[in-house]
């Protein structure tokens, strides 16, 4: 299990009662469609979600994210509601679409690393790219990325919830 470190500077205030990495990327993606679906005047289209519960699979795709220059995420919600902190990478972003995209890059730098993904044969769930945009007048750069991540699946009251199933090892 990737285990976050619960305390005031760790992960994001809104997120404080999830446990793992693979959860938290899971919560803000969804959340990233949330704020796409309802406070979107601008109709930006930058995520879309799959869940098949018959897999037990999400499966997350990002498209088209503007990014700056020096590889920040441009944010063109006009109030996302977020809350901050001023924790280390990745939980140091501004807003929620960036929030998303850090941790799940974040999530695919672990993936790669055997100390956090130490299975026999080691695999990646998440891709993703940075392209150049020659639209004049553009953010020069675009992030998009997809993945198909494991999730736990509970009846709740009569209602199937799903979240992000543990599939790395160690602790942030």
């Amino acid at each position: 299990m990737t285990s976050i470190a619960n305390g005031d500077d760790a992960g994001y205030p809104e997120f404080n009662q999830l446990k793992t990495l693979e959860s938290l990327t899971v919560a803000l993606a969804r959340s990233v469609l949330a704020l796409q679906t309802e406070l979107n005047p601008q109709n930006f289209d930058y995520v879309d979600i799959t869940t098949n519960e018959d897999d037990k699979t999400i499966t997350i795709t990002w498209k088209d994210v503007p990014v700056d220059i020096q590889g920040n995420v441009v944010n063109y919600f006009s109030d996302d509601g977020f809350t901050s902190t001023s924790s280390d990478y990745p939980f140091n972003q501004s807003n929620r679409l960036a929030a998303a995209i850090e941790v799940f890059r974040f999530q695919h730098k672990l993936e790669i690393d055997t100390v956090y993904n130490n299975a026999e044969q080691p695999e990646t769930k998440i891709n993703y790219t940075l392209d150049s945009n020659s639209d004049i007048g553009s953010n020069p750069l675009t992030f998009s990325g997809s993945a198909t991540l494991p999730i736990s699946i509970v009846l709740n009251g009569g209602i199937s919830q799903t979240e992000g199933k543990e599939y790395l090892d160690g602790s942030i």
